[in-house]
């Protein structure tokens, strides 16, 4: 059969418009449609054509009621397969549908949580099989993906809403964290920041004070500066990695390996934190000097002080010391 004009087609076209087809003839269009492989060309122009339009609920009705039971609309014979290339969400809802959603985690064996998922048991495996995949709660998962990317890379440079904000701060509204949680995520932080100490806030404030960025307070500023005065190799918030730890001294003298610590009376409360302190730093080699708050701190009273505890480790004094 040969094909129509474009003026045939338009008659014809206008003649049809407001006649409804019979089911048979619908029928027999479907019988002759199938295995028909459209060209991209006719693809193009279909698209072209819905473009803008609306579907009614009514049509959404019969289209979901045709869907719904039809086994050509999942799996590998979906048009919409993407394989591996799918994204988490759909993957989720494949899981979910095939292993269900049981309120077990295999981390911690919690089977109160408001919300659990499914996780790969390596980033590894394959995807697409199921065995690979194992429950967990929301609480294990916040520790697995910190303890795996580093820290605050994955959301640089991104800026949160004030809707956001406010959900995430519902969401964290009366929750607080188990005694053995607590201990998980102060593991992985030092952990983290033993092998990227720069990373630390302490470590960035130091940099930027630089900049005229960031905030130091303001005693430790001037412990800072008079103690250049006389060392002028004098460093600001030194990170020192100890056995289980990493300290930051607030002015080290990297030669002497002699450090200032500028103690204000709110940070400096507990005093066996601050023993504990010094005493990993001493066995890493290092001597701390305390400046508290209150005492009248000047460049003479500082340089005594440095002297004295240089003799005392017999270590060999910067010539401007001397």
């Amino acid at each position: 059969m040969g094909k129509n004009n474009p003026e045939t087609r338009k008659k014809i076209s206008k003649a049809l418009l407001g006649h409804i087809l019979s089911k048979e003839t619908k029928d027999k269009i479907r019988i002759k449609a199938l295995g028909r492989i459209v060209s991209t060309e006719t693809r193009l122009k279909i698209s072209k054509s819905n473009t803008g339009k609306k579907r009614s609920s009514e049509t959404r009705d019969k289209m979901r009621q045709a869907m719904m039971g039809n086994k050509n609309s999942l799996g590998r014979v979906s048009p919409t397969w993407k394989g591996n290339n799918a994204g988490c969400s759909s993957i989720q809802e494949w899981v979910s549908r095939k292993l269900g959603t049981s309120k077990n985690c295999s981390g911690c064996g919690s089977e109160t949580s408001k919300k659990y998922a499914w996780v790969l048991k390596s980033k590894l495996l394959d995807s697409r099989t199921l065995d690979n995949y194992e429950r967990i709660c929301f609480s294990c998962l916040r520790i697995r993906h910190h303890s795996s990317r580093n820290l605050g890379l994955g959301n640089k440079g991104k800026k949160i809403s004030d809707e956001h904000k406010t959900k995430l701060r519902l969401l964290r509204t009366g929750v607080k964290h188990s005694e053995e949680t607590k201990k998980k995520i102060s593991l992985l932080k030092k952990a983290f920041f033993r092998e990227h100490p720069e990373k630390h806030a302490n470590a960035i404030m130091s940099r930027n004070q630089k900049f005229g960025k960031g905030y130091i307070s303001k005693g430790q500023t001037n412990l800072y500066q008079l103690v250049k005065n006389f060392v002028p190799s004098a460093c600001l918030n030194y990170p020192v990695i100890c056995k289980n730890s990493v300290r930051y001294i607030d002015v080290a003298v990297l030669d002497s390996k002699i450090g200032f610590e500028y103690d204000s009376d709110y940070w400096h409360q507990n005093q066996e934190l601050d023993n504990q302190r010094d005493h990993e730093l001493n066995e890493v080699g290092w001597r701390i000097i305390h400046i508290r708050e209150n005492l009248h701190i000047t460049e003479d009273i500082v340089r005594e002080k440095f002297i004295q505890s240089a003799k005392l480790e017999k270590v060999r004094l910067p010539l401007s010391c001397i």
